[in-house]
């Protein structure tokens, strides 16, 4: 009997060939004019017209001369859309600040100011980038400095973000079921310190949040069929009958006389 084998073919390496598509440019955009961009403060910023006719809803802004207007927006927020512009990616100016926690803010403020305007002229993936920045930045801040600044930074957010709503409320669910102390403890503590109209806020809430769950929870002594000690029994009525009414016997003790069950009626036994 012959052995039987199996052939595969094995492609040849000349013929076998993987299209890949290439998205390098023909020309460099880097030549040619530039739209000068005006930020809130700082120098003007330069970007090819080539890159930022990528971005209709903001190059149609232009004037006659390529500027671009954009005072509202802070310098080192400005440095964060010109490099998005050039590289496609994410990067601050070094943030100032004397300790860890104030320059962490500053770039905090800075990740949420370059988040809304993506938002607002519609650039999707550095408004990916920006969230990302916001996540990580806001673990080191304090939840109401945090919204202090996002106050200041993103005021006023827009109703149809369900992305930062639920950023805010993973941020605030925490503190309904631990809050800091803060914000717990009495103003007499408190004496000195100052707080923001959106902290005395954030604080109302919590202390209105934990007084119903004060109210709300059972007491320790309640049994697990939720009969407390302390409480009157009810009396359910039988079909037995009403209860008797207690009497004092002959030496003065209270007596419960027991019920007589009802008998069957006349005539119950009478066969027909």
């Amino acid at each position: 009997m012959g052995e039987c084998k199996d052939t595969i073919s094995a492609p040849i390496a000349e013929n076998y060939h993987v299209e890949v598509v290439d998205s390098r440019p023909d020309s460099s955009p880097y030549t040619g004019s530039h739209a000068i961009l005006h930020f809130g403060d700082g120098p003007p910023l330069s970007v090819p017209i080539a890159l930022l006719d990528k971005y209709s809803k903001l190059s149609s802004h232009c004037e006659w001369d390529m500027s671009l207007h954009l005072e509202d927006i802070p310098g080192d927020t400005g440095h964060v859309l010109v490099y998005y512009f050039l590289t496609g990616m994410y990067q601050c100016l070094r943030p100032k600040g004397t300790s860890f926690l104030e320059k962490s803010a500053a770039e905090f403020g800075t990740s949420v100011r370059a988040y809304a305007i993506a938002r607002e002229y519609e650039l999707s993936a550095l408004e990916t980038l920006a969230k990302g920045e916001i996540e990580r930045l806001g673990r080191d801040i304090p939840v109401t400095q945090l919204l202090d600044m996002v106050m200041n930074a993103y005021s006023p957010p827009t109703a149809d973000d369900p992305w930062f709503h639920n950023y805010l409320k993973s941020l605030i669910e925490p503190l309904m079921e631990n809050p800091p102390v803060h914000l717990i403890s009495s103003p007499a503590e408190q004496s000195g310190q100052t707080l923001s109209v959106l902290g005395i806020l954030l604080r109302a809430i919590v202390e209105l949040w934990s007084e119903k769950k004060r109210v709300l929870q059972p007491s320790p002594s309640c049994s697990v069929t939720g009969q407390c000690q302390g409480e009157p029994t009810a009396i359910i009525p039988s079909e037995e009958g009403p209860i008797p009414e207690p009497e004092l016997d002959e030496i003065g003790n209270l007596v419960v006389k027991s019920r007589k069950k009802k008998g069957p009626g006349p005539g119950a036994f009478n066969r027909t």
